[in-house]
């Protein structure tokens, strides 16, 4: 048995986005997989904001949560 502490290779990112937004948000050019992730995705309570949540095992979903940063941006002045 190793004495090494295990390290946790990944990362989870949370983006919230206002309703009102979400169909803007889909038009962005990402991929299908993170669009199903935003159509799924349900309002939290009575908030007007719903959560995309990445689990980031790999540097694949990093585009798009860039695009979708600059979209927020863009949209959510």
């Amino acid at each position: 048995m190793s004495n090494e502490a295990s390290v946790v290779d990944y990362l989870i990112l949370w983006c919230f986005f206002a309703r009102k937004n979400r169909t803007e948000v889909l038009r962005a050019d990402i991929s299908e997989k993170t669009k199903k992730l935003i159509r799924d995705a349900e309002t939290m309570g009575k908030l007007p904001t719903f959560p995309v949540v990445f689990d980031i095992t790999t540097v694949e979903p990093l585009a798009d949560i860039y695009l979708l940063l600059d979209c927020k941006k863009r949209i959510e002045k």
